[in-house]
């Protein structure tokens, strides 16, 4: 996320309803992939012994699904309640622990990628909490993540954790375990394996990123899952929007930020019709040769649940520290290009 053209570009990517809801996209049968991707012995053992329950349960506990059915998916994190939680330095060791109980390196390649998507999630969450409040304010916190300055540095730039003996920032974390440290720069090759995907499982702690997945992906179920986020992503207007009156057409900036992973602007078109529905990517042909699209605007205030002070810091017109505004809907001209 260099500084998320990063996923933080521009300073750079329940009850029983809500579970019902998410099962028809993440939990997808696999049988067929299964049978054709069988993990190795080796690989076996070691995603066996990757353990994301301790997340999990913090998911359970945090994470609500807010949009009603039939609604575009959205989660928000309850950040405050973790913050005040009663022994939440002592659970965070322990998360972290857990995620740092098997070195990436001993990891199959799909036990790494879940492992990898799940921690930076977590991570991004957990320093969040850490320094959600301003420390010379009374309960009062930052509008957005990219406010937070943690010792002079970023808040997406400060190590955030140590992995085999080298640190990592959040940025940097999700550049090397997450897209192989391909710099993204438009023009550029993305090596074969590069999976843009990713970009819709991954959640900076803004409104404007993909929602927080309610479920832990795991290895055995990765391609479902990540098929799962992009089209969920896809179904909001936060990504894909294509109105006919008035006229109407914008996608989601990870498009310009990332175009290169997605093999360059004039295969972005291509790449979203394979997640849409029939009949949207019908309504999206005439546009397949064309390489600028209008971008949505990226919302980076907190993905924050309702808590102290929520409303009167969510209306519109409210400025961060940094100048981030509550923005009223509003179309973006823009043209895909690098963030760089």
């Amino acid at each position: 996320m260099n500084h998320r053209p990063d996923r933080n570009h521009g300073a750079r990517r329940p009850g029983a309803r809500e579970l019902l809801f998410v099962s028809a996209f993440v939990l997808l049968p696999l049988a067929a992939f299964a049978a054709s991707a069988a993990p190795t012995a080796s690989g076996s053992a070691s995603a066996s012994r990757v353990d994301f329950s301790l997340y999990q349960t913090l998911l359970n506990e945090r994470l609500s699904v807010t949009s009603a059915k039939g609604e575009p998916f959205e989660t928000r994190f309850n950040y405050e309640g973790y913050y005040d939680e009663k022994g939440r330095e002592d659970r965070s060791a322990k998360i972290r622990k857990s995620f740092l109980a098997v070195s990436p390196k001993k990891m199959d390649p799909k036990t790494r990628l879940a492992w990898a998507i799940n921690f930076y999630n977590y991570l991004v969450v957990d320093q969040g909490t850490q320094y959600l409040m301003m420390p010379d304010k009374f309960r009062q916190r930052y509008l957005s993540l990219k406010d937070i300055q943690i010792h002079g540095s970023p808040f997406f730039e400060y190590t955030a954790v140590t992995v085999d003996s080298v640190d990592y920032s959040l940025n940097a974390f999700e550049r090397h375990f997450l897209f192989g440290d391909f710099d993204h720069k438009i023009g550029s090759q993305a090596p074969a394996d590069l999976d843009p995907r990713l970009h819709f499982a991954l959640n900076n702690g803004s409104i404007g990123c993909p929602s927080l997945q309610p479920r832990a992906f795991k290895p055995e179920s990765l391609d479902a899952q990540l098929d799962a986020a992009v089209r969920l992503a896809l179904a909001s207007p936060k990504h894909l929007v294509l109105e006919d009156n008035p006229y109407k057409f914008q996608i989601s900036a990870l498009f310009g930020w990332y175009v290169a992973d997605f093999g360059g602007a004039m295969k972005v078109i291509p790449w979203i019709q394979k997640y849409v529905p029939a009949a949207m990517s019908a309504k999206l042909q005439p546009y397949v040769e064309r390489g600028t699209f209008g971008q949505v605007p990226w919302d980076w205030k907190l993905n924050q649940t309702l808590g102290w002070r929520f409303e009167e810091q969510m209306k519109p017109g409210a400025t961060s520290k940094t100048g981030v505004k509550v923005p009223p809907p509003a179309p973006s001209k823009g043209t895909m290009r690098d963030s760089t």
